[in-house]
């Protein structure tokens, strides 16, 4: 009995091939060819994310007085610092905000006060007269 094995392997197909013999008072030859294919797919999937993230900047330059930063120093910006020194003078904290503070300043006396609010009217007065 003589068995003869072939293999042949690719990486998408595998081919088997088997003849045996087998003797006996006559010679039978049987052939049996088998083939089979594996196919393996691999799928790779790539995700690019890609953020942007604009910041702008913006700096505005408010004038001493302008408490509201409006742009102009007028009656709305004494009566801002006005209400703000009523409410500390009970022991209220102030309702400006950090920057409101500074401009709410402008004689730099490191006080807020009602010199700071006649200082905002006398400028308005003398703007509105020219």
């Amino acid at each position: 009995t003589t068995t003869t094995t072939e293999s042949t392997t690719t990486t998408t197909t595998t081919e088997s091939t088997t003849t045996t013999t087998t003797t006996e008072s006559t010679t039978t030859t049987t052939t049996t060819e088998s083939t089979t294919t594996t196919t393996t797919t691999e799928e790779t999937t790539t995700t690019t994310t890609e953020t942007t993230t604009t910041t702008e900047e913006t700096t505005t330059t408010a004038l001493l007085g302008d408490v509201d930063g409006n742009g102009e120093i007028n009656t709305d910006d004494a009566v801002l610092v006005l209400k703000d020194y009523a409410e500390r003078m009970v022991g209220q904290p102030s309702m400006l905000t950090d920057d409101q503070l500074l401009r709410a300043d402008p004689n730099k006396d490191g006080r807020i006060d009602t010199d700071d609010a006649v200082w905002i009217l006398s400028y308005y007065a003398n703007a509105i007269i020219g």
